[in-house]
């Protein structure tokens, strides 16, 4: 019973270090950004992304997401920035997914 548990508790956290990004580009700051889980992704949600513009990791607010069939747009609030941001994302997601889980 004890290497059950341990063996459920193993798998557990090693799923939850596994994290995706989701790639995009912010046409505002001409650089790319990572959201940093892309399941999280809906209007309301507080999210994370890395912004390659000043490589550093921002909470967002997501705003709106709009599919325009390439690509999402997502419109966020950036608290760390205090500006509104417009991400455009592929939504071929499969090939855009990174395994950040060393980050």
């Amino acid at each position: 019973m004890k290497k059950i548990v341990l063996i459920i508790s193993f798998l557990m956290i090693s799923y939850s270090v596994l994290v995706y990004a989701w790639d995009g580009y912010d046409h505002d700051a001409d650089d790319y950004i990572e959201i940093i889980n892309e399941d999280s992704v809906v209007p309301g949600n507080d999210i994370e992304i890395y912004d390659y513009s000043d490589e550093s990791r921002h909470t967002v607010h997501v705003i709106s997401i709009n599919n325009t069939g390439n690509e999402a747009e997502i419109k966020v609030y950036d608290f760390d920035e205090g500006e509104y941001r417009t991400f455009y994302m592929d939504t071929d997601t499969d090939d855009q997914r990174t395994d950040i889980s060393s980050a």
